[in-house]
């Protein structure tokens, strides 16, 4: 009983703060001078605003290192689903424009919110923050989700075409802004960093209390782990129940890129095993069990779909395997795994199979003795409260943490 109200509580928060992020993007880029201002209040955009020169699409291989006083934020980018946006934001941060300009917005576990070049000066009037920037890009609509750890571009309210260097961190899902906002990036080292500034004292028009600089936004390219490399990162599942330790194949470097950054970016924390079948296996990694409506639980998925990368490894108890989206497609593979709890020579050529679990596999075998619905659904699951990125070494066999402060 006392699990089930602490998450009625849990998810009467979540609803407030996505309420309050309704309106806050409703509301858009915000508190612009008068004379942008109609008289229905609708902010229009100024005369003269040239649209952006972004020249040849980034590359998908490049990240975006955030440096504040809190700590490093790490970006990737999706230039296939937003070609024009993130070449201009790659431009914008080789040229050192971000250096120096504040997260001026900040909605507690909501958003945080960034870009704006008049923030740069400290004396710029607190009710221009947020107003300058804009009006370079046009709408890419596309279907990544607004996960946590999305990164999407500032608009204008009612204004699709009026994105600029301005743009929004999400700290929590915010699945409304699907499709409505130009979605570019997503974190993929820092999170813990994102919830930090988003907790920074704010004013009653969310504007932050202090200045929350990025003292350098640098661009360099993506760290990808390949062959024998993979050894020395982990991953360890904290739950309620204890740990799980995973460790990684060199045979499906690419999974374990795809897995690491997700872990390391928040995308993962607070899911669930949404799919329990005792002595086989448990599947889990779905962003849409952080929802309480289990109608959504199996479909979610993180905007890519990943080539198979089969090998000889068997499923044995404990390997750790990417799911399917589409049966019989072994490259549709996407954010969901799956952890096998015994021999699993079904699974065998099918499906990816990425790591194996090293430490807390009796964590596994009491969470497969939990009570299922009719969907093999666990009626009270236990959240994995956090997937924490590890640094391997073997002697003796230990995990360091690399994805927190010390």
């Amino acid at each position: 009983m006392a699990r089930v109200i602490i998450r009625l509580v849990i998810v009467q928060r979540l609803v407030i703060v996505r309420l309050l992020v309704v309106l806050w993007m409703w509301l858009g880029a915000s508190w612009m001078t008068p004379s942008h201002v109609s008289a229905e209040g609708i902010q229009e955009k100024p005369a003269g605003q040239p649209e952006a020169k972004t020249g040849q699409p980034a590359k998908g291989d490049l990240q975006a290192v955030i440096e504040t006083e809190y700590g490093t934020i790490v970006l990737e980018f999706f230039p296939e689903a937003a070609p024009q946006h993130v070449a201009y934001f790659v431009q914008l941060m080789r040229e050192g424009f971000y250096n120096g300009t504040t997260f001026h917005r900040v909605l507690a576990n909501g958003l945080i919110q960034g870009g704006d070049p008049l923030s740069r000066n400290p004396r710029t009037p607190r009710a221009l923050l947020g107003t300058g920037g804009l009006d370079k890009l046009k709408f890419e609509p596309n279907d990544r989700p607004f996960f946590r750890g999305t990164v999407g571009a500032i608009l204008r309210p009612k204004e699709p075409n009026s994105a600029g260097s301005q743009f929004f961190i999400c700290v929590t899902d915010q699945a409304q802004l699907t499709k409505r906002y130009t979605a570019f990036g997503r974190v993929v080292e820092g999170i813990e960093v994102v919830e930090k500034i988003s907790q920074v004292p704010a004013d009653a028009n969310n504007l932050a209390k202090e200045r929350v600089v990025m003292k350098s936004v640098t661009i360099r390219p993506a760290v990808l782990l390949a062959g024998e490399e993979v050894k020395q990162y982990g991953v360890v599942l904290e739950t309620s129940l204890g740990n799980v330790s995973i460790e990684f194949f060199p045979e499906a470097s690419r999974h374990v890129n795809h897995f690491l950054k997700l872990s390391g970016g928040g995308f993962y924390d607070g899911t669930t095993f949404h799919f329990i079948r005792p002595n086989d296996l448990l599947q889990g990694g779905d962003p849409m069990t952080r929802n309480p409506d289990r109608s959504y639980w199996g479909r979610g998925w993180s905007g890519e779909w990943l080539p198979a990368e089969v090998s000889n490894i068997l499923f044995e108890r404990g390997t750790v395997g990417m799911s399917l989206m589409r049966p019989n497609d072994s490259n549709s593979a996407s954010c969901q795994f799956l952890i096998s709890l015994a021999r699993a020579a079904h699974l065998d050529g099918k499906y990816t199979a990425f790591g194996k679990v090293v430490e807390g596999m009796e964590v596994l075998d009491q969470i497969a003795k939990l009570k299922t619905d009719e969907n093999k659904a666990p009626v009270e699951p236990i959240a994995i409260r956090r997937f924490k990125v590890v640094k391997i070494t073997k002697s003796p066999v230990s995990h360091q943490q690399v994805n927190d402060e010390p």
